[in-house]
């Protein structure tokens, strides 16, 4: 009988309504508003929104690198020569680089946007990698527009 008790505290999370006061036990998982029983408030409940993010946290700048892991296994194989087809790196490893750069911004948002799956700190971290992607990626593809516009030579 207590374990059924202890099973049903640990599936809930503490808020306090912000119009009385009183503490309210809202599902862990769940984002939407309650209706507080003493004062018939309804209020937004979203446990992960009442957290504070922390940039020192380790879960962070694990959710800031994910995102850059096939950008970095791409330059590993590009400068091994194993994407390129006789030197290390030619024109066809530079191609793979920046096809992979797009794929930095698009896993970041895709994991910032994935609600419920990663911790909010993790999706934060993998939202300021995405921006980032826009920056330096945008960066780079211009300077690679420009290698090409001005021919490329053997």
């Amino acid at each position: 009988m207590s374990s059924d008790i202890s099973k049903i505290l640990e599936d809930k999370v503490m808020v306090k309504c912000p119009s009385c006061d009183i503490d309210l036990a809202a599902p862990l998982n769940y984002f939407g508003k309650v209706l507080c029983p003493a004062c018939k408030e309804k209020f937004p409940v979203n446990s992960e929104d009442n957290l504070e993010i922390e940039i020192n946290d380790g879960v962070f700048w694990k959710g800031f690198f994910a995102p850059l892991w096939p950008t970095i296994i791409v330059v590993l194989l590009a400068m091994t020569g194993i994407l390129s087809s006789n030197s290390s790196p030619d024109l066809t490893g530079l191609i793979w680089f920046m096809c992979s750069l797009i794929l930095w911004p698009i896993i970041g948002f895709s994991i910032a946007k994935s609600r419920g799956i990663f911790v909010k700190s993790f999706r934060e971290g993998a939202r300021n990698s995405a921006i980032a992607a826009i920056i330096v990626g945008g960066l780079i593809w211009l300077w690679f527009l420009s290698f090409i516009a001005g021919g490329v030579t053997n």
